[in-house]
């Protein structure tokens, strides 16, 4: 929609959507929902071009739709966008010499879209307390350089041999060679006012991924709030891609216009899509899903006032992601638990991990006890044999447990426990 606005044919418009649809940052983040919801970008531009070449009051508004739109899918690029379109806009305005009214309504729609998104931005605050801010050397950590840009993901199919082990997947970043190379031709002189801002726009996006390695992060970071908020300014990539994606459907076209007939062009088109969609081919490691939790949940379905511990229950925060069976089992029981993963841990988990270390012995019961659990259950299955049976050795015989049920799953047992008062 974005590249057929800027006035792209639909062979081209084609290219772009697909580059930008299968970006090899999406693939690299394929389980994160929220970074996929990067949608609300594309049309936010639109809005700005047509807002300053028309005037159109409706085209502010539906900036700030957008804005706000991206804010409550991706605070991440809720504040990447604002960069992007300002920078978009700024350039546009410059070129155009766009009224002062024309300029108003993308500021407005702007600030608008901002407002739109305080509801959001208040429930994130009143947790600043407990949270904090993000360190620095974890951003400047997830802070791009620029030779990741030709660090290709490993999950690539065609790229994967070369990826360095030792980079961070959030900095895996290279775009691939299809997508360079029709930028680089939708980018070459003369260029446009349209292709220059789209050049600027992708520029700011490119050093905002950089983060304190580039140059105005570091300002921006000091200045607004938001920006202390967010861990891995390398994010800001999926703008780089989406610059580059419009880039690139400029540069088809341009192609395009040297075929002299229809066939050719549409062999173009098929071929340029087996190329796009042959490179960003993905290599995803995935295991197979348990179907159905262990039995021992029955147990918990509506049972008003439980709070659950799931064991084991492990202390390294490279193991956090180890509880994340506990939350999909939590899909059939739900049962309000203690146990979770994000990328962010409060104070109080870090707080909990230690006192239920070498649970369930020394104080770790009483711990428990006062934070509310009623039920824990120990999942044999998750967990080394000897450690398992042991635990469910120590609990069997402490009087504060009684056993609820067990049951076996996968091949180990399960069991479930109540924690009396």
């Amino acid at each position: 929609m974005l590249a057929r606005g800027l006035g792209l044919g639909p062979v081209a418009a084609w290219i772009g959507a697909l580059i930008f649809g299968f970006y090899p940052y999406r693939i690299d983040h394929y389980s994160h929902l929220e970074l996929q919801m990067a949608q609300w970008g594309p049309i936010a531009l639109l809005a700005v071009q047509r807002a300053l070449a028309g005037g159109k009051l409706r085209y502010g508004i539906l900036l700030a739709l957008a804005v706000a739109a991206q804010w409550y899918s991706s605070m991440y690029y809720g504040v990447f966008l604002m960069a992007l379109a300002g920078a978009f806009a700024l350039v546009l305005a410059v070129a155009w010499r766009s009224p002062w009214r024309r300029i108003a309504h993308v500021a407005a729609g702007l600030i608008v879209g901002l407002v739109l998104a305080m509801p959001l931005a208040r429930a994130y605050s009143a947790s600043a307390a407990l949270r904090g801010t993000r360190p620095l050397d974890a951003i400047q950590r997830f802070s791009a350089e620029p030779i990741d840009y030709l660090q290709p993901t490993h999950r690539s199919a065609w790229y994967k041999s070369i990826v360095v082990r030792e980079r961070l997947s959030e900095r895996e970043l290279f775009p691939g060679v299809v997508p360079i190379a029709l930028a680089a031709a939708g980018a070459w002189p003369p260029l446009t006012a349209t292709r220059l801002a789209l050049v600027f726009a992708g520029l700011v996006a490119f050093d905002g991924s950089l983060g304190l390695n580039g140059h105005w992060y570091r300002l921006a970071h000091d200045l607004f709030p938001p920006f202390r908020s967010m861990r891995a300014p390398a994010r800001f990539a999926i703008f780089v891609g989406l610059a580059l994606a419009i880039l690139s459907a400029f540069g088809v076209e341009r192609l395009l216009t040297r075929l002299t007939s229809s066939a050719r062009r549409s062999a173009a088109g098929v071929l340029l899509t087996v190329a796009v969609l042959g490179e960003v081919w993905p290599y995803v490691e995935l295991r197979p899903l348990w179907k159905t939790p262990p039995a021992i949940y029955e147990q918990l379905r509506g049972k008003p006032g439980a709070v659950l511990f799931e064991y084991p229950f492990h202390p390294m925060p490279d193991w956090f992601a180890d509880n994340l069976p506990y939350m999909y089992f939590s899909l059939w029981h739900w049962t309000r638990m203690v146990n979770g993963y994000s990328g962010f841990s409060p104070r109080s988990y870090s707080a909990m991990v230690e006192a239920t270390a070498g649970f369930p012995r020394g104080q770790s019961v009483d711990y428990l006890r006062a934070l509310g659990i009623t039920h824990v259950t120990v999942n044999c299955r998750l967990w080394d044999d000897h450690a398992c049976g042991q635990v469910v050795s120590d609990l069997d015989r402490d009087a504060r447990f009684t056993l609820v049920v067990r049951a076996p799953w996968e091949g180990a047992e399960t069991r479930l426990y109540e924690l009396r008062r």
